[in-house]
């Protein structure tokens, strides 16, 4: 199935130092993300940006950065909180999350549950709209390929590559080139699986509501569910002004189809009329 968007948003994801400022700004084609690589993650406050250009074509491509997971001393509540707002900076939700990992560091276990982190608040449906995205190509052995470097990886880290589809790519920040355009062929091959429908805020809502059984992976944080049910009510707000503009869509598109139709169908009324009155 073909299908044409005006718009394309994307919402970076990683750990501090991933490459994952770089790459939005190789997205964007210019330097709008400032690189936390040098800076100590312990005095620098959660925050997302927001950049936007045009493309070649005319689509609109939307980034987000977001703030770098656990490599920071504030509470894990905080950033994902963070994270939500990075969220409403991409305005309705992001078509694709791209999960950023460094290549040339060894795969621990704060790589995998950076990634469980992330499903655990934005739930399953999170991995339908993922792509993993590796930094440092540069530092593959000669002639390998990622694929080759993840055969080697851990299990848990293709498992859940598995999950998002298989969908994985490389780049080397510094010299982009082609890799860029290897990256939006992933996004948009994601997007047209989805149907070019995009991460929604209803979908965050029903992974509060799941996880809300579930055992915190959070300790000690004693504000964490006041704190999760006020998102919960903003997102839900917001998920009701969305549906609000979507019936008065429709219903403005099905008023056109009544008035067409019966446009259409009272022309051979107006013909008779028209007849027996000369």
């Amino acid at each position: 199935m073909i299908f044409y968007t005006l718009e394309i948003r994307l919402v970076l994801v990683g750990k501090n130092g991933s490459g994952k400022s770089s790459l939005g700004n190789n997205l964007l084609g210019r330097k709008e993300f400032k690189s936390t690589s040098l800076q100590s993650s312990t005095t620098l406050k959660p925050e997302c940006h927001r950049g936007s250009t045009q493309l070649t074509d005319g689509t609109n491509l939307v980034v987000v950065d977001t703030p770098g997971i656990a490599d920071t001393k504030t509470s894990t509540t905080e950033i994902f909180e963070e994270l939500i707002r990075c969220i409403e900076l991409s305005n309705r939700g992001p078509h694709v999350f791209l999960i950023v990992l460094k290549i040339g560091y060894r795969f621990t276990q704060k790589e995998v549950d950076t990634i469980k982190y992330l499903k655990y608040w934005f739930g399953q449906d999170f991995m339908k709209y993922a792509v993993f995205i590796f930094t440092g190509k540069d530092s593959l052995d000669y002639g390998s390929t990622i694929d080759q470097h993840l055969a080697n990886g851990p299990f848990e880290i293709k498992a859940l590559i598995r999950e998002a589809g298989g969908r994985v790519a490389a780049i080397n920040n510094r010299f982009p080139g082609s890799e860029l355009e290897a990256i939006m062929n992933l996004v948009k091959q994601t997007m047209q699986i989805n149907h070019g429908q995009h991460y929604t805020q209803h979908l965050y809502t029903q992974a509060v509501i799941a996880r809300k059984g579930q055992p915190t992976l959070v300790e000690n944080d004693r504000f964490k569910d006041v704190k999760d049910l006020r998102i919960r009510e903003m997102l839900q707000e917001k998920t009701r002004l969305d549906t609000k503009d979507q019936v008065e869509t429709n219903q403005s598109y099905i008023t056109k189809l009544v008035t067409d139709a019966w446009n259409y169908l009272s022309r051979p009324i107006t013909y008779i009329r028209d007849l027996f009155s000369t």
